[in-house]
């Protein structure tokens, strides 16, 4: 999961009347409330559902690992000639994250897809950026352009 996601558990218990206890070891990385996890900060945690029948508790467990979205680029600077060119890679998680590209200054450097192009001498500061659960994150590349 990732932070800010929300996911949630099914306990099938016999007799199917049965309550369901919900609990977290830890709930600054998953809570649970009625079986609904909310991924709240990274690590591992371990939510247990646990019914009690005649004084017999039984339970059953789930690992819930949580990551933090991120973006990061293949190179912290490059060096263009005017006209030249130079491809970065953006590493995100998760990994099917949409990386919308910019450039500080387009006359200076321009970038489609990765692809940084000088366009003049001078510096421009290349962004990468994905949104995920409505929060950027973003990396960047100092690239100075030489004539």
């Amino acid at each position: 999961m990732l932070i800010g996601d929300t996911d949630t558990l099914t306990a099938t218990t016999v007799p199917a009347s049965a309550t369901v206890a919900w609990t977290t070891s830890n709930s600054s990385i998953a809570d649970v409330t009625a079986g609904v996890i909310s991924a709240e900060g990274e690590g591992t945690a371990t939510i247990t559902a646990s019914i009690t029948i005649d004084g017999v508790t039984k339970t059953a467990t789930c690992a819930v690992t949580v990551t933090e979205p991120s973006v990061e680029l293949s190179s912290a600077s490059e060096s263009l000639e005017v006209e030249g060119t130079a491809t970065l890679t953006a590493t995100t998680v998760p990994a099917d994250a949409e990386v919308t590209w910019s450039s500080s200054d387009d006359s200076v450097a321009s970038v489609t897809g990765g692809v940084v192009t000088g366009e003049s001498a001078g510096t421009a500061t290349i962004t990468a950026t994905i949104t995920v659960n409505e929060i950027d994150y973003t990396d960047t590349c100092e690239v100075t352009v030489t004539a």
